[in-house]
């Protein structure tokens, strides 16, 4: 007799192996450095634009880097004494982006001021949160710079005011260049909607610098967007001067100043000056014989001493022996 036949088990397959080949055909196909291809996910390939390079090497980075960082924190001091209140600054970014993604990444209402950088080309634009414009000018009109309930546009009166704080920004921004460059930030104005803001084209390469600004419990940042192509020029000049900068040379002894005693009784005026009360406008016309004005806490630390008019040293303000004394801790700048 014939054995029956069985019919013969069908081999298991998986929907994952099924499909593999299928999905991994589907994968873009990207190339390495050596020149070979490997399918990869989409999330994996990171875009880039190799229309506008950017041509600094690692060491000139790291140098501007070092150097934005030194004008954050003199502008930090800066905006310190000009608001009144301690204001936290850090460089929190220092990219190139083009002009489309920084629009982007704009907040909704904005607050963006335009400024003409003299002699260069290009628009510059200074991003300042509305919450924080607001607390900059609460402190300008003295009061205590609390967080705001809602973030919505600044009147016209409040633009006018964080304008001057703005340029303040702008100003420092250009001194920190005086050794390579002759710079002059001019206001241009502001715009409140990212949509009418068409100062570039939108593949246009910014440098921006992104400043982490703390006053009061209000925390947000401060953006500065260059034209690259603007502000490039002064990146080579800077890494030139440093790299031909010359060992100073060791001062010339200078023969000692010999005191001439027909100057003995010459009267010289000696005074000595407060810095670091500022009132507003309205407070100045409201004052009275009679009106007790608050200083700052530390105002006695703050003392200039003049000779002759001219700042020579800091000092603190004490006494001794019953009457008014000044110790002198240094030298005035001049």
């Amino acid at each position: 007799m014939n054995e029956p036949e069985y019919p013969t088990p069908m081999e298991e397959t998986t929907p994952d192996a099924e499909y593999a080949p299928q999905v991994a055909e589907a994968l873009p196909m990207a190339y390495l450095p050596d020149g070979s291809g490997r399918r990869m996910p989409v999330a994996n390939v990171v875009p880039h634009d190799f229309r506008n390079p950017v041509h600094l090497v690692a060491g000139d980075l790291r140098r501007l880097r070092q150097h934005h960082e030194s004008f954050v924190l003199s502008l930090g001091s800066r905006l310190s004494n000009y608001l009144r209140s301690e204001v936290g600054m850090v460089l929190s970014q220092f990219v190139t982006q083009t002009y489309e993604a920084f629009l982007q990444e704009l907040s909704e209402p904005c607050h963006v001021s335009l400024f003409k950088v003299e002699p260069l080309r290009g628009t510059c634009l200074v991003d300042v949160h509305p919450n924080l414009g607001q607390i900059m000018v609460e402190r300008l009109l003295g009061g205590a710079g609390r967080m705001p309930e809602i973030m919505r546009d600044l009147s016209e009166i409040e633009v006018a005011l964080l304008d001057q704080a703005l340029q303040i920004i702008a100003g420092e921004w250009c001194g920190v260049w005086s050794k390579v460059a002759d710079l002059k930030a001019i206001s241009l104005g502001y715009e409140s909607n990212r949509a009418f803001l068409n100062t570039a084209a939108p593949d246009t390469v910014l440098l921006v610098v992104g400043i982490q600004t703390q006053i009061g419990e209000c925390a947000e940042t401060i953006r500065i967007a260059l034209p690259y192509s603007s502000v490039e020029p002064l990146f080579h000049r800077m890494s030139a001067a440093s790299d031909h900068m010359e060992t100073p040379k060791a001062p010339e002894a200078t023969p000692a100043s010999q005191w001439k005693p027909e100057y003995a009784e010459v009267p010289i005026s000696v005074s000595a000056e407060v810095h670091g009360l500022q009132l507003t406008a309205q407070e100045t016309a409201q004052l009275d014989v009679g009106d007790v004005i608050d200083l700052p806490p530390d105002f006695n630390s703050l003392l200039t001493l003049r000779v002759g008019g001219v700042p020579k040293f800091t000092g603190n303000l004490g006494s001794s022996e019953g009457r008014w004394a000044v110790q002198i801790t240094g030298r005035a700048r001049r």
